[in-house]
């Protein structure tokens, strides 16, 4: 399932005064994780926001992967297109705005509605730390705070999947094209019959018929084969023996 992340509200999460990425890239892992996808929306300013410098490398890694993480034109807020996408894909956004002022043209948005396609989260400080909780995703991790950790936790956890996604393409691309020709399936015989014929001398002997039982015992042979071959005759293999 693919979730539409509001990168500009979830990077407030931890401290609504300080814009940090540590919340988001958590939020990245653990969908990942899980075996879901996600896009990420970010208002036109978020590049300059981040106040410590590596969150300031890593901000400008993401938005390299423009697949992934978009911002919006200048003078427009993340909130219009997030929507407009969400609404379109019928898919569910991550955030804690409630996006009051886009009710009356999205009515999916109004409290209430179930299944919610708004799904809310906070950060729960504990004497262990800090945890990311999201209940409508069953999410309840303790949150790595180390940006440059979570930067490359996140790559290790996307280069696996996508080897994985490239090795599943790769054998069904094997499967499709590389069929073999020109082999031949070997006939499997599921009757063998063996006919045990008598050759002795008393074969010449005529019986009821005027007729050697040599002739009465080919006469029955040759309407066996008959029988045989007006059904299925590669399902049988007939021999004899005298």
């Amino acid at each position: 399932m693919t979730y539409y992340l509001d990168g500009s509200n979830i990077c407030f999460w931890r401290d609504k005064n300080n814009f940090s990425l540590v919340i988001l890239l958590n939020i990245c892992n653990e969908l990942k994780k899980n075996g879901h996808d996600f896009i990420c929306f970010f208002d036109a300013n978020a590049v300059y926001l981040p106040k410590d410098n590596n969150e300031i490398t890593v901000i400008k890694e993401l938005l390299k992967d423009k697949q992934k993480y978009k911002t919006s034109p200048a003078g427009m807020k993340a909130d219009d297109f997030i929507l407009l996408s969400a609404d379109k894909s019928k898919a569910s956004i991550i955030s804690n705005d409630r996006y009051k002022d886009y009710i009356s043209q999205f009515k999916w948005l109004e409290p209430g509605n179930t299944p919610t396609r708004l799904i809310k989260g906070m950060v729960n400080a504990e004497n262990d730390g800090e945890y990311l909780m999201i209940p409508t995703l069953k999410i309840n991790s303790l949150i790595e705070s180390n940006i440059l950790t979570l930067f490359n936790k996140f790559n290790s956890i996307t280069n696996k999947q996508t080897n994985f996604n490239n090795q599943q393409k790769n054998q069904n691309t094997m499967a499709t094209e590389f069929k073999p020709t020109g082999v031949k399936v070997p006939k499997v015989f599921h009757q063998l019959g063996i006919l045990v014929l008598d050759g002795s001398g008393s074969m010449t002997e005529k019986g009821p018929s005027n007729t050697t039982k040599a002739n009465h015992v080919s006469s029955a042979v040759i309407e066996l084969f008959n029988r045989v071959c007006s059904q299925t005759k590669v399902n049988f293999l007939l021999d004899s023996v005298s």
